[in-house]
């Protein structure tokens, strides 16, 4: 494959919104880096299996350059920090709806550091966390979502079914849908979070639900 610069200049997609080059080994991220300058309208980037590092990433936000960045997909990093991604990422916090995270375990290392994206991404539909194998619960996800984790992140609120009908905040969080096999997250696990948070999200744990994650 020619270098992505070199082929959009040449086929006249300067125009794209949309790519999707994961697992593409010839392409490195600055290639896509360049990818994402050259272009005026890319806001959806799915460039898993490169390599990314915190570093690159940033570069890899900054190079939209003011554009709402509504898609990013950075599967198999292996490299990327939980505070690397949350740096990265603070900057496109209101536009981002879907984000593919697949196997980063070294980013999605705990059910803290999944609640540290929930509370930093409002406006998320699409989170694929397949393969973070630190992850148990998405409780803690949830209630960074709807801003009820306390000052003490390590205990976690529980609600009674009056004290979320009556709570007006409740009604205004967003449903997600998230992918999470090959996590430590069980049924048992789901079913707790739905007592709670009961029709605000879709968690797939088994072999399905894939194509669905993939939102245009």
């Amino acid at each position: 494959m020619e270098l992505p610069q070199t082929f959009l200049v040449k086929k006249g997609l300067r125009k794209l919104e949309a790519i999707d080059i994961g697992g593409s080994f010839n392409i490195n991220p600055n290639d896509v880096i360049d990818l994402v300058k050259t272009t005026k309208c890319l806001n959806e980037c799915y460039a898993s299996g490169l390599g990314w590092t915190d570093v690159l990433l940033q570069s890899l936000i900054d190079s939209f350059s003011g554009r709402n960045v509504i898609g990013l997909g950075l599967g198999f990093s292996q490299y990327l920090t939980s505070d690397g991604l949350l740096r990265a990422l603070k900057s496109c916090q209101n536009s981002l709806q879907q984000l593919a995270l697949h196997f980063c375990d070294t980013c999605i290392e705990s059910n803290q550091s999944l609640a540290n994206l929930g509370s930093l991404l409002p406006n998320l539909k699409v989170l694929d966390i397949r393969g973070c194998n630190g992850v148990n619960s998405i409780i803690p996800f949830m209630d960074a979502r709807s801003g009820r984790l306390g000052n003490d992140d390590s205990e976690i609120e529980q609600f009674s079914d009056d004290e979320i009908n009556n709570d007006p905040s409740y009604g205004s969080i967003r449903c997600i849908f998230l992918l999470a096999r090959y996590t430590n997250i069980s049924k048992n696990s789901l079913e707790e979070t739905n007592a709670i948070y009961p029709g605000k999200f879709e968690c797939i744990i088994d072999s399905s639900g894939v194509g669905r994650g993939v939102r245009r």
